[in-house]
């Protein structure tokens, strides 16, 4: 599997809306990694995961996110 990459850096307006627009569509969501540098890489959701995808969006929604 070969990764396609975007890097990101989260602004105060991110935080507050805890998502990020992704530029393309994921062909296979599941395929999705979020790697936070100076943190720790994130498991996507299956509704116990750290983060979702959402169409071309990355959500991080505590109410919904671990």
């Amino acid at each position: 599997m070969a990764f396609e990459v975007e890097y990101f850096t989260l602004t105060p307006t991110d935080a507050t809306n805890e998502y990020v627009d992704l530029t393309g569509y994921p062909v296979v969501s599941t395929n999705v990694a979020l790697d936070v540098i100076s943190g720790t890489a994130q498991a996507l959701s299956d509704g116990s995961g750290d983060f979702g995808v959402d169409g071309t969006r990355i959500v991080w929604d505590n109410t919904s996110y671990g």
